[in-house]
């Protein structure tokens, strides 16, 4: 099997860190092929004079997906293997990752373990936080997977259509998806591991990372979107979501979970109030795009107290939109309130 390793470059200093762990694979095929693709490619290939690795520049700098997407049309292996630039590969992760796939049927995408490079408290923090579901060092069956260390059979990729180029985050989330609707296998495995460094080292940096993730308000909207206001019952709902899953995910390493549990709490709690944010300026702009104020019904939205918020929004006026959004977010604070209670009372017996 031909593999196609693709590199999208936009931090050229983390980069040439990347490509040295390729070149150092303890398994690195005559035929394999590197493809290093982006805006600022001329100090990696003054540095990196070999014949394998082929050099795409591009005119501007573009989102992930696309970036990666001039790297595929380049590309001519059976596996295409997408590693970020701020990822270390380990010596044997592409031997191991071929035994996977003569090992493995009906594979459609691998997924590495993603450790971050720094020990800060903040580092580990955003390894649990976002990039939970590739931290524990049990191998298993995902429904998506990220793409700092990807794997994909291009005819795999092409039978689901590949990336989405309009998605500037979470492309890789889609994509997977899609392999996994497909009824492909779609597996992490823990013995495959790149080393990570998402620079993710402070209280700041860590903040300011996960609110800009919110932006995946633009996957969830344009694949079900709802008319509705901001709610404090779905910002709530998310970041107990999320917890139950890292929880479940990471359960054999859970003495060591829980040191790191309160800023897991504020990074998804930071997350899910941009989401919610992010989705409601998807909303306003759909309903100033696509429909007036005059034509917003009870069959578009049957809640009543939403209806009139969103109507307010639409008119300009603050004060109409305010108060039954308020009412709106009390009443589901009320409903609410006794489950946050009650699954509280249930942890601390615990």
């Amino acid at each position: 099997m031909k593999v196609s390793l693709i590199v999208p470059v936009g931090r050229p200093d983390t980069a040439s860190l990347t490509i040295e762990s390729i070149l150092g694979q303890s398994l690195l095929p005559e035929d394999i092929e590197i493809i290093c693709v982006g805006a600022s490619l001329s100090s990696l290939a003054d540095r990196f004079d070999d014949p394998r690795i082929h050099y795409v520049p591009l005119e501007h700098r573009c989102n992930p997906a696309q970036t990666r997407m001039a790297g595929i049309v380049q590309a001519t292996g059976d596996i295409y293997l997408f590693v970020d630039d701020d990822i270390e590969l380990d010596s044997h992760l592409l031997e191991r990752l071929l035994c996977v796939f003569s090992l493995t049927p009906n594979l459609g995408a691998v997924g590495a373990r993603l450790p971050c490079t720094e020990k800060t408290y903040f580092s580990r923090v955003t390894d649990l936080a976002n990039f939970w579901s590739q931290q524990s060092l049990q191998s298993g069956t995902r429904s998506w997977l990220y793409s700092a260390v990807l794997a994909v059979p291009a005819i795999v990729y092409n039978e689901v259509g590949g990336f989405n180029a309009d998605l500037a985050v979470g492309e890789d989330v889609d994509l997977t998806s899609r392999i996994n609707q497909a009824h492909y296998s779609v597996r992490y495995e823990a013995g495959l591991i790149g080393y990570h460094n998402h620079r993710r080292t402070t209280l700041r940096a860590a903040s300011s990372y996960f609110w800009s993730n919110g932006r995946l308000a633009n996957l969830y909207f344009h694949s079900n979107p709802q008319l509705r206001c901001f709610r404090v019952v779905i910002v709530v709902q998310n970041v107990l979501q999320w917890l139950y899953n890292t929880i479940c995910c990471n359960r054999k390493n859970i003495l060591s979970l829980l040191l790191y549990l309160p800023g897991i709490i504020v990074m998804y709690s930071i997350l899910s109030v941009s989401l919610e944010y992010h989705y409601q300026k998807l909303v306003r702009s759909y309903i100033k795009e696509k429909i007036t104020a005059e034509n917003l019904s009870s069959h578009d939205i049957r809640d009543s107290f939403l209806l009139r918020a969103l109507r307010g929004k639409t008119s300009g006026n603050k004060v109409w939109s305010f108060i039954p959004l308020s009412v709106c977010n009390l009443r589901d604070l009320v409903y609410t309130l006794p489950i946050i209670l009650l699954l509280l009372f249930y942890f601390l017996r615990a």
